[in-house]
């Protein structure tokens, strides 16, 4: 007959989650057991009732940023702008890429009413004079950076609602680890004292 294989980890750490949660008619279970298995059904079910608040914070703020994403995309559009000067040399550093990242430089382009407008834009260090770069601007023809997308909406939704459940996960797991600390704290104290005890009425008899 084969030896039946060794409980896995995870099974182990189900079995301790449902003795704590099951003490039942237990008589050795002491009322800091109680308060303790308490506790832990209150951590496990704080994430639970949470979830669909989470859920309608995401979906809230997902349609908040499709509507800036959707507001910003109807105002500004991209144009064209011609370098007036050669972008400045970055210094080299540690990184090499660094000196790939784009650099402050006066430039012209024209405003959505037809105009010339002239300003700052971000250009690649190695543009020449006379180049061409392309911008965003709004519809007064100032430079502003591209418009949010609705993909960028539902990944910042979806990142918000994840992080504020995990924050309430986290801090569920934390608050019960603090009160079971306390209680295996005052269980020792209390078998300590009942330990003493016995050893004064062994001298004592």
């Amino acid at each position: 007959m084969k030896p039946h294989p060794a409980t896995p980890r995870s099974d182990a750490v189900l079995l301790r989650l449902w003795r704590r949660l099951h003490l039942g008619s237990n008589p050795l279970a002491r009322r800091s057991d109680r308060l303790e298995r308490l506790v832990l059904v209150m951590a496990l079910a704080v994430p639970l009732l949470a979830t669909p608040f989470v859920a309608a914070l995401g979906s809230e703020t997902y349609t908040r940023e499709v509507r800036v994403a959707q507001a910003q995309q109807s105002s500004r559009e991209q144009t064209t702008a011609v370098l007036l000067a050669k972008p400045p040399s970055v210094r080299a550093t540690a990184h090499p890429a660094s000196a790939q990242q784009p650099v402050p430089v006066r430039a012209r382009w024209s405003s959505p009413d037809g105009g010339s407008r002239t300003g700052t834009v971000l250009a690649d260090p190695a543009k020449e004079k006379g180049s061409r770069v392309s911008v965003w601007i709004d519809d007064s023809g100032a430079v502003v950076p591209p418009p949010k997308t609705t993909t960028a909406a539902g990944w910042n939704a979806a990142a918000l609602a994840t992080t504020v459940w995990l924050l309430v996960a986290v801090t569920s797991a934390l608050f019960f680890l603090s009160v079971r600390r306390t209680l295996d704290r005052s269980r020792y104290q209390r078998w300590q004292r009942e330990w003493e005890q016995l050893q004064r009425e062994r001298h004592q008899s």
